[in-house]
């Protein structure tokens, strides 16, 4: 019996960060009765990649889904992909979740960042993990560092790295919700498969494109409003792929720290610190060279009283980070901030009665 095959490949492409997906699906028909699949990264940087397969009859000699990490031009072998029953044709389909970056990179800071703006300058952090946040309540993205800057500030990178994004051709910003998806932004891939996202850039700003290496302290854009945005900033994160439940890649932030000054500090972002750049080569720093230079280090530690928990003590190799919870308010303290307006409205009533009642009182005496 001549042997009928039906196939149909559909792909289906969701990505977070970027518009079309740079890794593409192949099946090749193999002895007219087997497909053999590979994927192939067209992209300049390496992607997080799930494909799944469905269909019926289906013969394979991989585990489905597959989930890996692919480098720029590498070729995946996907195995074959035949009829169960010889006798019968079969189908099947196929869905791809592709995402710049590794989703085995280490959730790790070493080599801390440079501060992503030119040295010199100084800005205040507006919102960061460990303070009340408020754009940054979804969990992917609480670790992201909101730095409050005038439009028109030159954007660096903050660490070495490949641009995997670039989009800076949104005009429009606002805290409606079709902002949503229309921030300009530059996305920078490091060595170790993590992803710098700057975010809400000023429109047709842009100075690199993706494909460009880029070294630390070089201008990518100029910051702006862009997006869901209440005011002008810079919105950095470090992020890296994360799997969720439905088989899909999204890109989660991870916990940030900043190099910055001569000889060098450890920057833990903390919501209203005014964090001045000051770098000589951060992307060569390391905490293994900060620890040995430890004692130096702390003599270099600016007074508690002005930047609080900005600098952590170190463990080993590494900084000791501690978030000091927000402070309890005593019983008197949570009845006034409770019941203040009524309190200075029966205040100001006592007032205008007594101003009455005197006023009255002087007009009887004087009768």
């Amino acid at each position: 019996m001549k042997l009928i095959v039906f196939f149909v490949l559909s792909i289906f492409i969701t990505s977070a960060w970027s518009r079309e997906s740079s890794v593409k699906l192949q099946f090749v028909v193999e002895n007219n009765n087997s497909h053999h699949g590979f994927a192939t990264n067209t992209g300049p940087v390496m992607q997080s990649v799930i494909v799944e397969m469905t269909g019926t009859n289906l013969a394979t000699d991989r585990a489905w889904p597959q989930v890996f990490v692919i480098k720029p031009g590498e070729r995946r072998d996907l195995g074959y992909v035949r009829s169960a029953n010889p006798q019968a044709g079969y189908r099947f389909s196929t869905r791809l979740s592709s995402i710049a970056g590794s989703y085995l990179a280490p959730e790790s800071t070493d080599p801390p960042f440079r501060l992503p703006y030119l040295d010199g300058e100084a800005h205040a952090i507006d919102q960061a993990y460990g303070n009340t946040l408020t754009s940054h309540a979804d969990p992917l993205v609480q670790q992201a560092v909101d730095f409050n800057m005038p439009e028109g500030t030159s954007v660096v990178a903050a660490r070495d790295g490949v641009v995997a994004e670039v989009e800076d051709s949104f005009t429009t910003g606002g805290t409606d919700a079709l902002y949503l998806d229309k921030a300009n932004q530059v996305m920078v891939q490091h060595a170790d498969g993590t992803v710098a996202v700057y975010a809400h850039l000023f429109p047709r700003s842009a100075r690199v494109t993706v494909g460009q290496h880029v070294r630390a302290g070089e201008v990518l854009a100029k910051s702006g409003n862009t997006g869901f945005s209440s005011g002008p900033h810079l919105h950095f994160a470090s992020m890296r792929p994360k799997i969720t439940a439905d088989n899909r890649f999204v890109l989660e932030a991870l916990p940030v720290h900043f190099a910055t000054g001569n000889p060098v500090r450890i920057l833990v972002p903390v919501k209203g610190l005014l964090a001045t750049a000051a770098s000589d080569g951060p992307a060569n720093i390391s905490y293994e060279r900060i620890a040995v230079q430890r004692n130096v280090l702390r003599e270099a530690l600016p007074p508690q009283a002005e930047q609080p928990e900005a600098y952590p003590p170190m463990e080993g190799d590494k900084p000791v980070v501690r978030i000091e919870a927000v402070p309890r308010l005593s019983p008197l303290q949570e009845i006034l901030k409770e019941y203040w307006l009524w309190i200075a409205g029966g205040t100001a009533l006592l007032i205008v009665i007594n101003s009455y009642f005197g006023s009255h009182q002087r007009r009887n005496h004087r009768d």
